[in-house]
């Protein structure tokens, strides 16, 4: 009967001890603010936006976005004018740079030309206007992937605007464009 006591005794004795942490004086479900770049919006739009939504969006508001990726072209021309469209795409100001140019491939089982774009400053109507008539003279379609833009919202308003951005019926998602590191522990 005493051993039975005592291991009742050692049971309840487990029990508080795993339910110590539950209890203790810190907050582990309270992170802190983790530090983001100051008028950075980073935001995905939905895949069935098509790029006149984007740059409509974009004009909506009229903030710099710096680039923007994630959407595959593909072009009805034949598969043998992959060089010239890449060329014709590329010699473009907001589609390379000294660090980027878009790539693209035949794709072996359909023969079909894929483009992998990326834009710079496509706040610039003048750049969006050169883009839509681009499309028409390649053949490009959008394949549905969305786009990913990099925004530049007025500094201290960068929360406010992930929040409206949020709310806009062709966006993914919005985020914060939030600086971490490496933890060497």
């Amino acid at each position: 009967m005493y051993a039975a006591i005592t291991d009742y005794k050692n049971n309840w004795a487990v029990v508080l001890l795993l339910f110590l942490p539950l209890f203790s004086c810190e907050r582990a479900d309270i992170a802190p603010e983790q530090p983001y770049a100051p008028t950075d919006v980073l935001l995905k739009t939905k895949g069935a936006v098509t790029i006149q939504d984007v740059f409509n969006f974009i004009n909506t508001w009229d903030h710099e976005v710096s680039f923007m990726y994630g959407e595959v072209y593909t072009s009805a021309l034949p598969p043998d004018s992959l060089d010239a469209v890449l060329a014709a795409i590329n010699a473009k100001t907001y589609t390379s740079n000294e660090t980027w140019s878009v790539s693209g491939y035949v794709h072996a089982p359909t023969a079909t030309i894929t483009l992998l774009p990326k834009f710079f400053d496509m706040h610039n109507r003048d750049h969006q206007t050169d883009w839509l008539a681009t499309i028409g003279h390649l053949k490009l379609e959008e394949q549905g992937n969305g786009y990913v833009l990099y925004v530049h919202v007025p500094a201290g308003e960068e929360k406010e605007w992930v929040n409206t951005y949020k709310q806009h019926a062709a966006v993914e998602w919005a985020e914060l464009n939030y600086i971490g590191g490496i933890d060497n522990r």
